[in-house]
């Protein structure tokens, strides 16, 4: 969409990078659990550069 970001000191347009993460729910699974997944799937993706999606 090339979304102008004129105040960015990085980019010129928006970027977004996403951490996803997904389970199958049961008696020994937790939303804690799922929540530290998707936020090491996010920093994973923001390691790999700008515009990235990790699972």
């Amino acid at each position: 969409m090339n979304i102008e970001h004129a105040q960015s000191d990085v980019a010129p347009h928006l970027t977004l990078s996403f951490g996803i993460a997904a389970c199958v729910p049961c008696e020994e699974s937790s939303p804690d659990r799922l929540i530290l997944l998707a936020d090491e799937a996010l920093y994973k993706a923001k390691r790999q550069g700008r515009n990235r999606i990790s699972v």
